[in-house]
């Protein structure tokens, strides 16, 4: 099986392309262990010159366990190995990551000793490697999938439980948001039109007190044609849902997103 690589441009140089212009990988991110399927780089995040690449099949504490590698982005040399205290087989640690400052947040979607699924997060101080806290979900069960995304901020950790179930609607997916200072959690995010297998959360992104998540299971255009919507995480209230012009069935809208104070980016 082929063993996953991590390829990298140095994003200072992004405002002065040309138009049309090609860029090449300054860099090529490679762990010190890597092995036949532990997907490494199925997650990334950078953070000053912090790099996060989860590897969530790695076995170091049974088969797919999951990992995350830290790397100084400068010189592309592994700095650390992060792996949860308490990790066991089939936990996927690492296909989740996120960075900001000094630490790093890692998913374990199948992880958790709530039953099958559960999910968990972990902390780390990325210059030291030390785990800061582990965040489970107050009310999490069996296939919750809590830790299938994660989002961090000097505020706010965001934290995707695609699985959660809302009242009758299995499959509709929630957000947890906690906070940086205490580690404890803020409150529960769910849309006000969610439905069952709706996803929401299977994406996440911060950018200040605001919260964008995708729900890629959405019906509105059809099956699966999926959406996304802003919340306030200072307050929980719904800013606004996002759908495309075009959307069809199984387009899966909102997969992936990001966010900034200017822009959101929704595929």
């Amino acid at each position: 099986m082929k063993n996953w690589r991590l390829l990298f441009v140095l994003p200072f140089v992004i405002p002065f392309l040309s138009s049309g212009q090609i860029l090449y990988e300054t860099g090529q991110l490679f762990p010190n262990d890597i092995g036949p399927g532990d997907r490494f780089g199925y997650s990334v995040s950078v953070s000053g010159k912090w790099g996060i690449v989860g590897a969530f099949r790695d076995d170091d504490a049974g088969m797919n366990s999951g990992s995350a590698y830290v790397f100084d982005m400068y010189n592309q040399q592994q700095l650390l190995k992060l792996t949860a205290a308490d990790g066991t087989e089939l936990d996927l640690f690492g296909c989740s990551v996120a960075a900001n400052g000094n630490l790093g947040v890692v998913g374990a979607e199948t992880g958790g000793s709530n039953g099958a699924e559960t999910g968990f997060v972990c902390v780390f101080d990325l210059s030291s490697g030390a785990q800061v806290t582990k965040l489970v979900a107050d009310d999490g069960e069996p296939y919750d999938q809590f830790g299938d995304s994660v989002a961090l901020s000097d505020s706010y950790v965001a934290v995707g439980a695609v699985g959660d179930d809302t009242g009758s609607f299995l499959g509709a997916g929630s957000v947890y948001v906690y906070d940086t200072s205490l580690w404890s959690e803020v409150r529960k995010i769910v849309p006000d039109d969610v439905t069952s297998d709706f996803l929401f959360g299977h994406s996440v992104a911060i950018a200040g007190s605001m919260l964008l998540a995708g729900a890629p299971g959405d019906d509105v255009y059809g099956l699966n044609s999926g959406s996304a919507y802003l919340f306030d995480m200072d307050t929980g209230l719904q800013v606004m849902k996002f759908i495309p012009a075009d959307g069809f069935q199984n387009d899966g809208f909102g997969l992936s997103v990001a966010l900034s104070e200017e822009f959101v980016v929704i595929a």
